[in-house]
């Protein structure tokens, strides 16, 4: 039961680090054709990937976590389309980091429950 609750609170987690970076392609209106967010959606990719083979602990994840937030930090604040992104990065930027941390925190409890509820419980604040 356990294990089914942790893969549901990864799949919220990397649902709602797509769910910025769409946030980002819909206001840059580069839904295609633009590198950096083609690198970012990779990435994602790349994770959830090494997720499902059961490596979600592993440190080249966290490696893989702590690039994208990186280059999601290292793109522009201002766009052509719609103005600033700054907010949207902002984030992005929050969520990757609390799906990071929650992955640190699990790896060390081996995903007490603690670690779990503050997880989700900060996943249905960010959707309100």
């Amino acid at each position: 039961m356990r294990d089914g609750y942790c893969d549901a609170i990864t799949t919220i987690g990397v649902q709602t680090i797509r769910e910025g970076l769409m946030a980002i392609k819909t206001k840059t209106g580069s839904l295609k054709d633009d590198k950096n967010l083609e690198d970012l959606e990779s990435h994602i990719k790349q994770i959830e990937k090494a997720m499902k083979a059961g490596n979600g602990y592993d440190p080249m994840i966290l490696n893989q976590i702590q690039n994208f937030i990186h280059k999601v930090e290292s793109l522009p604040d201002e766009v052509d389309h719609d103005g600033l992104i700054k907010e949207e990065k902002a984030f992005l930027v929050n969520a990757t980091r609390q799906f990071e941390e929650y992955m640190t925190e699990a790896k060390k409890s081996e995903l007490s429950s603690a670690t779990v509820k503050g997880f989700s419980s900060w996943i249905c604040l960010t959707f309100q």
